[in-house]
């Protein structure tokens, strides 16, 4: 042009040619192309846009044609976060790669998005979906994908849709889930899962329903005499124990502290008491610090959507506790015996001053003229007053040195830890009391 820039034309020659066909002139037509040119960059400029968009794009880039019932474009994201080449997945139906579950899912939603948009032409409607894909080695892995509707040159629905790997959100929203509801240190279910899932559990109506209830006997004695450590290791042997014998639906919640409970669903009382039989059982051979495990239970059943589950639950508490003033008593003797034999072999010379104390203090007790059952009581009391020494290291009972304040402290604390582990069983009530106070001042005045 005359002020020196271009522009596009658009030109048609031909040559004239006289009778004799020789050429005489030319008849040309120019047309101006400036704006077809311009839309031809632009387009070239927004397909390559897309490409690289395509290409470099994190998330997967995807069109599904409606009518070829096939993905017509894929980005090359999808071999990075599938494993799939773009070959094998472009041409190919979009549920190729979809979990066999959530394919119903797909079909429900794209079907129902799609109709929406054949009758409104409305685009950007932010649809989404979260769905289990295959990788190409098998793997599952969580995809979110943005959705939308447009229609091609000859009129076909196609789908444009954005996918990106959410499998690490979705883990922690599972993990998060599964903290929510489970025990932490037992991993069985919590209080707040059975409280969150109750009706749900009993709306399945899956009756006769058996609820039993379970405590672990002498946990508190266990965390008093050998620490919280072991009472964790005694808590996750019982859970594991618990869940060994639930099958299918069954449940096993830990409702807190040394209480346990199993849902069996249709489950009669007669087969929950054979279950509880097996249980025990296979307890009996587990042993805790040379004791086997101690577990009490409790067994009633929901016969139909009628009955209260609070009222069945309350009967199982009734009868567990029932059986724990028998058995949790009895195992908490034997504890205390397996604690004097474990002193007494550990440290003679509190067996041979214990047997001292002991007589001497049943010759005081029948020179006051007690009656047997005291004298006997008293007897006991001598042989276990040094039992709170059970925990203690060699250092503090055989000191080659003056103890420390500190170390003092802790040695004459073994009349208040003897205390603790006698008052736990039912018959050692008053010994307890004497073991507590036995070098307390007559004036008063302390250790």
């Amino acid at each position: 042009l005359r002020d020196g820039t271009y522009t596009y034309i658009y030109a048609d020659y031909t040559t004239l040619k006289n009778s004799k066909g020789k050429i005489v002139g030319h008849m040309g037509l120019q047309v101006d192309i400036n704006e077809r040119k311009r839309s031809e960059a632009a387009l070239r400029k927004s397909e390559t846009h897309f490409r690289l968009l395509g290409e470099h794009s994190s998330d997967i880039i995807w069109v599904y044609n409606f009518k070829t019932l096939s993905l017509t474009y894929i980005s090359p994201a999808v071999s990075r976060i599938l494993g799939w080449s773009v070959d094998e997945i472009q041409g190919t139906p979009y549920s190729k790669t979809v979990h066999l579950r959530d394919r119903k899912i797909l079909r429900k939603h794209i079907i129902a998005w799609a109709i929406e948009y054949r009758k409104t032409k409305v685009t950007n409607r932010a649809w989404s979906i979260q769905l289990r894909h295959y990788a190409k080695d098998g793997h599952i892995v969580w995809i979110e994908s943005s959705i939308n509707f447009k229609e091609n040159d000859e009129g076909a629905i196609e789908v444009v849709g954005v996918s990106r790997d959410i499998s690490d959100k979705k883990k922690g929203e599972e993990d998060l889930l599964y903290s929510n509801y489970h025990d932490q240190l037992t991993d069985v279910y919590n209080r707040r899962y059975l409280e969150d899932h109750l009706t749900t559990i009993i709306s399945k109506k899956e009756f006769p329903l058996a609820i039993i209830s379970c405590d672990v006997n002498g946990l508190k004695l266990t965390n008093d005499v050998f620490g919280h450590s072991l009472g964790d290791a005694l808590l996750k042997q019982s859970a594991d124990l618990l869940q060994s014998f639930a099958y299918g639906h069954d449940m096993v919640i830990r409702e807190g502290g040394d209480e346990f409970l199993m849902l069996l669903p249709y489950t009669t009382k007669e087969r929950a008491q054979e279950r509880v039989s097996q249980i025990k059982e296979k307890a009996s051979t587990i042993c805790i610090e040379k004791s086997s495990l101690s577990l009490s239970f409790g067994v009633a059943v929901m016969e139909s959507e009628d009955d209260s589950y609070k009222d069945v639950y309350s009967l199982a508490e009734h009868y567990l506790y029932r059986e724990k003033l028998v058995v949790s008593s009895l195992y908490k003797e034997k504890i205390i015996t397996l604690l004097q034999d474990s002193l007494f072999e550990k440290y003679p010379y509190i067996k041979t001053h214990s047997e001292d104390v002991a007589s001497l203090s049943k010759l005081l007790a029948i020179e006051l003229g007690l009656d047997q059952h005291n004298i006997d009581e008293i007897y006991i009391a001598g042989m276990l007053h040094d039992l709170g020494k059970i925990g203690f290291e060699e250092n503090l009972i055989y000191p080659t040195q003056t103890l420390s304040e500190s170390e003092q402290f802790l040695l004459q604390r073994h009349s208040e830890l003897g205390f603790h582990i006698l008052r736990s069983a039912q018959h050692y009530g008053k010994i307890a009391d004497w073991v507590l106070s036995h070098h307390e001042r007559p004036d008063g005045k302390g250790y």
